[in-house]
């Protein structure tokens, strides 16, 4: 029964992976083998090692924000928000009914807002109606545009006018690092 601690170290110092509870190594190789056949008896007279491949796989109960990062190759970072409001913030260009639309998404800012409050949907110059043409998510700033509305006909542009309450948060994000 093999017990110890596993640590990963990225070159700027070792990190604790915490509990792990299992551990695995898996060599392989792929050999070339040659023989010599001058005699009757074919007899293996050489072996070339052609691949090594090496595989591990650890199960860890430690899912830190960090493990997670290291899983997607990626960064943890901190998201501040603050409680500006906002207005004409552009929800979806092509919207349809029984889909799901996070407020304040933008590419500086994939995951969009968590925590809003004054929320206003917008189609055009017309306000759509709570729980008749869309329900709120507050905590999560997701709506969802109900298949029962009258206002929406498919394919609108929508706007949202909301304040968002200031709070911070971490987020895991993947990047194009190949090690």
């Amino acid at each position: 029964l093999g017990k110890g601690e596993v640590y990963f170290d990225q070159g700027n110092g070792e990190r604790y992976f915490g509990n792990t509870p299992e551990f695995n190594i898996t060599i392989e190789s792929e050999n070339l083998d040659h023989f010599d056949s001058d005699h009757g008896i074919r007899t293996k007279d050489d072996s070339v090692v052609l691949e090594i491949t090496r595989t591990g796989a650890l199960t860890t109960d430690n899912m830190s924000k960090e493990n997670v990062a290291l899983f997607f190759l990626g960064d943890v970072s901190v998201v501040t928000q603050v409680a500006t409001p906002v207005v004409g913030s552009a929800l979806t260009s092509n919207a349809t009914k029984g889909f799901f639309y996070q407020i304040g998404k933008t590419v500086a800012n994939p995951q969009g807002v968590r925590g809003v409050t004054a929320v206003l949907i917008k189609k055009g110059a017309t306000t759509l109606v709570l729980n008749t043409d869309y329900t709120l998510d507050a905590a999560l700033g997701r709506i969802k545009l109900l298949e029962t509305s009258v206002t929406l006909v498919g394919a609108d542009v929508l706007t949202a006018d909301y304040t968002p309450v200031a709070n911070t948060r971490d987020r895991i994000t993947t990047n194009n690092a190949t090690s």
